[in-house]
């Protein structure tokens, strides 16, 4: 009984720790303010992330697929990258996920190398693509059914 109820007082201790317990996709550190990443609108989430990219300059913002995948936050089978100068275009592409009407989700960045080095995204799409028999099977911006 003792055992169990030091267990749990240690559990509540390190729940409290940090800003829930949140880590950078590509240094496994805790974060200091939420990621970008998670469902809404894109232009927001874009300039959320910048922000919080200037005001902690991350070491991993000198890295233009280091930063996708932080704006990202995980999730992807892979992040492809083509670059071509200060502009480089981010694509992930899930796993099949265990939903009933999405198999697929992508996004595709837009990246913008700055004059200090560092990237930043200037754009992102999100499309999917359907199960079987719940819409399209190619990747597009429309909703599944």
């Amino acid at each position: 009984m003792r055992l169990l109820a030091s267990a749990l007082i240690a559990v509540a201790l390190l729940a409290g720790c940090g800003y829930g317990g949140l880590q950078s996709a590509t240094t496994g550190q805790a974060e200091p303010e939420p990621p970008a990443a998670g469902l809404g609108d894109l232009d927001k989430r874009i300039h959320a992330f910048n922000a919080r990219v200037e005001k902690t300059k991350p070491p991993w913002r000198f890295s233009d697929k280091n930063t996708a995948a932080e704006f990202l936050g995980g999730g992807f089978s892979s992040i492809v990258i083509d670059a071509q100068g200060s502009t480089s275009r981010a694509t992930a592409t899930s796993p099949n996920l265990a939903d009933d009407s999405v198999r697929n989700e992508r996004y595709e960045l837009e990246l913008k190398k700055r004059s200090d080095e560092s990237w930043q995204v200037v754009a992102a799409t999100r499309t999917y693509k359907c199960q079987p028999n719940r819409g399209h099977q190619d990747f597009s911006p429309e909703l599944c059914l």
